[in-house]
């Protein structure tokens, strides 16, 4: 495409494509937004800016480039950690509580859109567009389909970014919930436990008090008998 418009593409390989992954697989929707917040080392040049200049756009554009041109084997640990969190959310939700159908159903309509986001603005223009752009910055005009794409992508960016932020704080808030839940069982167990052992002692110092009654009651009989015995 870059071709047809007389621009001179630099078939380079970056040197070092590897990337870390979090072994924290549980939060896995934390490491999704954190991936998309790195774009904003391209984003903040185009999406925030009132102004875009080219070579704000052609810097977004080489900085996207380099994932276009990474190892296909990123985009399968990419698709682990959805599934994974995705899987994660599923299973919290199969809990059936009622705190967990509120807070991990809205996650994962949250979720869904994060992914359909994914696989329907960015993933389609992907390849085709970034894989052919220079990895140099061009004092050329960049050509409108690539600013366009360049902004779309910024736009699906924070779409994705928001929506796992809203995750995480559903999650979160769900968390606290069960905890103040928790604290308030254990508040009502210890009531309970103490109330029980108050019980517990009323009963016995009433049984001793009957034992001392009756032994007071067949001391008084006796003596009685006695006297008018000896009347």
């Amino acid at each position: 495409m870059f071709a047809d418009l007389g621009l001179n593409i630099d078939e380079a390989r970056p040197a070092d494509t590897g990337r870390n992954t979090d072994p924290n697989l549980a939060a896995s929707w934390y490491r999704l937004a954190r991936i998309l917040f790195v774009h904003w080392i391209a984003d903040g040049l185009t999406l925030w800016k009132s102004s875009v200049t080219n070579e704000n756009i052609w810097t977004a554009a080489i900085y996207y480039s380099l994932f276009s041109r990474a190892p296909a084997e990123m985009g399968y640990v990419l698709a682990i950690i959805v599934t994974l969190g995705a899987a994660f959310i599923l299973w919290s939700f199969g809990d059936g509580a009622a705190g967990n159908l509120m807070f991990d159903g809205a996650s994962i309509f949250l979720y869904g859109t994060a992914i359909s986001v994914y696989l329907y603005k960015i993933i389609p223009i992907f390849d085709g567009i970034f894989s052919s752009v220079p990895v140099a910055i061009s004092n050329r005009q960049p050509p409108n389909i690539l600013k366009s794409e360049v902004l779309n992508f910024a736009t699906a960016n924070l779409v994705c970014s928001v929506s796992l932020t809203g995750v995480m704080a559903l999650q979160a808030a769900r968390w606290w919930a069960e905890r103040a839940d928790a604290e308030e069982n254990d508040e009502n167990a210890v009531q309970e436990g103490r109330s029980a052992v108050s019980t517990s002692t009323q009963r016995r110092a009433t049984r001793k008090l009957k034992r001392r009654e009756n032994a007071a009651g067949r001391f008084t009989s006796k003596a009685s008998r006695q006297y008018d015995a000896r009347s």
